[in-house]
């Protein structure tokens, strides 16, 4: 019974920690506008953590929030049309 009852605790244990890595991949929140060379806001442009599968879409007045896995991340910015850009964040939120 005794080893039943570590077992779960080790299960429960391991779970939490895997939890908590998870929750503290992505620490770091970055927000910003796309816009064109006239300013003219980009809706659905992607904005992708590069290396990684992490990525969001500007809204309407392309605005964008998305939670980067460090203050050292790369952003790549992309549209349709327009050459992709990368922006470090280097600590910028």
């Amino acid at each position: 019974m005794k080893k039943q009852l570590q077992g779960k605790n080790c299960v429960f244990l391991l779970f939490f920690l895997l939890f908590s890595f998870t929750a503290s991949a992505q620490n770091f929140s970055v927000s910003g506008k796309v816009t064109d060379d006239a300013g003219k806001a980009l809706e659905r442009a992607t904005i992708l953590e590069r290396g990684t599968k992490n990525s969001t879409l500007t809204a309407a007045d392309g605005s964008f929030k998305i939670n980067v896995s460090s203050a050292k991340a790369v952003l790549v910015i992309s549209f349709t049309g327009f050459e992709e850009m990368f922006v470090s964040v280097n600590g910028q939120t």
